[in-house]
């Protein structure tokens, strides 16, 4: 069980990022901004652990998780490069 979350968590966050680093998300995904993108992160978990609970899919949370962790981290990274090259004031 333990292998079979580590390959499904690494297949999930690698998959995620290529999708990301190729723009295939859907736009209105990277529409909102970051507070409603985390807000939006932790609704879906509570979802994610309520559904685990229920239906017994244990790696529902853990994909879930990942999934929205990959999305904030890549809004993060590009909210930095606009503030490197001087596009945004903070």
């Amino acid at each position: 069980m333990t292998y079979l979350v580590a390959l499904i968590a690494f297949g999930t966050f690698f998959i995620t990022h290529l999708f990301l680093e190729k723009k295939k998300v859907p736009k209105w995904i990277m529409a909102y901004s970051l507070l409603k993108i985390i807000m939006i992160s932790i609704l879906a978990i509570g979802v994610s652990l309520i559904g685990a609970i229920l239906t017994k899919v244990l790696l529902l949370p853990v994909i879930v998780t990942i999934f929205f962790s990959s999305i904030i981290s890549f809004k993060y990274r590009q909210k930095f490069e606009q503030l490197e090259r001087g596009q945004e004031h903070v």
